[in-house]
C-alpha cells in the first residue's frame, strides 16, 4: 500500500472514529452535536498535512481531505444518525439536502485539507517527502 493510501485510509477511519465519539458523547452529555465540527476540520488538514508530506503534492492534501469528507458524509452520517444525535430531521432528512451535503462536505474537506497541505509545505520550507 502506498503511504498516500495510507494517510487516506487512515483519514477515513479516523474521521469515522471521531464521529462516533462525538455522537456518543453528544448523546451521553447532552452537547450539541454541531459544536464538535472542530474535530472534523482538524482530521481533514491532517489528512492533507499528512498527504502532502508523503507524496510533496499539495493537490494529494486536497484528495485526502476530499476522501475523509466523503467518508464522513457517507458512512460517517448513517454511524452518527444512528447513535442519534446526526439525525437528519424535518426538511433536512429529504432526500435533496441529504444529497447536498454529501457533495458539499467532500468538497469543504477537500479545501480544508488543500490548506493544511500548504500549510506544511511553507513551515517544510517547500521540501517534501515523496514517496
Amino acid at each position: 500500500m502506498s503511504p498516500f493510501s495510507r494517510v487516506v485510509l487512515f483519514s477515513a477511519l479516523g474521521v469515522l472514529a471521531f464521529d462516533v465519539t462525538a455522537a456518543t458523547a453528544s448523546r451521553m452529555l447532552d452537547v450539541p452535536y454541531g459544536s464538535l465540527a472542530l474535530g472534523s476540520y482538524l482530521i481533514y488538514a491532517a489528512a492533507g498535512h499528512f498527504a502532502a508530506r508523503a507524496t510533496g503534492s499539495i493537490s494529494r492534501g486536497a484528495l485526502a481531505g476530499f476522501a475523509a469528507g466523503l467518508a464522513e458524509s457517507t458512512l460517517g452520517w448513517l454511524l452518527s444518525a444512528a447513535i442519534g444525535p446526526g439525525r437528519p430531521t424535518g426538511a433536512a432528512a429529504e432526500p435533496l439536502p441529504i444529497a447536498v451535503a454529501v457533495v458539499v462536505v467532500p468538497v469543504g474537506a477537500a479545501f480544508v485539507g488543500f490548506l493544511g497541505a500548504a500549510i506544511s509545505r511553507f513551515f517544510s520550507g517547500g521540501r517534501s517527502r515523496p514517496a
